[in-house]
């Protein structure tokens, strides 16, 4: 994307990879992760730069999982967030199940971030969740990057 500041006549540009999962086959899969401002109202835009006081939530949806004979489903997952190559939280594997559902291949998980202290700069978090209904491992994975910029 190229934009110009029509007050400055500044020219500049953006680019970023997509990665598009295929959802179509049998493939676990994370298609993406949605951050928002915690306990803002639901019409608040989607955004990924947080002041270093506040606190985010993530939503994210997993499909293709497996499911038992009652529509049932349950993941364990575990969290990272990163900077600069760096861990900087780490979860334990939590377990996660999922109610019988009418329509169990996609489910929805979420979750808060309080940054507290965090240095203002570039992060990555990063979920990866494995099927407990699978004999085989079944693996996805799916990381979203987010700014921390000084509180005001």
């Amino acid at each position: 994307v190229a934009v110009r500041d029509g007050t400055s006549g500044r020219i500049g540009s953006a680019s970023q990879f997509i990665d598009a999962k295929d959802v179509s086959g049998a493939e676990l899969v994370i298609p993406g992760i949605i951050l928002a401002i915690k306990d803002e109202p639901s019409e608040q835009p989607v955004v990924n730069i947080f002041r270093q006081d506040q606190s985010f939530s993530y939503t994210y949806q997993i499909v293709n999982l497996l499911t038992d004979g009652n529509k049932h489903s349950e993941v364990e997952v575990h969290t990272r967030v990163l900077r600069d190559g760096n861990v900087i939280f780490e979860s334990k594997p939590a377990a996660v199940s999922f109610d019988p559902s009418d329509y169990p291949k996609v489910r929805t998980a979420g979750a808060a971030v309080k940054l507290g202290a965090a240095e203002p700069g570039y992060y990555i978090l990063e979920i990866t969740l494995w099927d407990k209904l699978a004999k085989e491992p079944r693996v996805a994975m799916q990381y979203a990057e987010f700014q921390v910029v000084p509180k005001e």
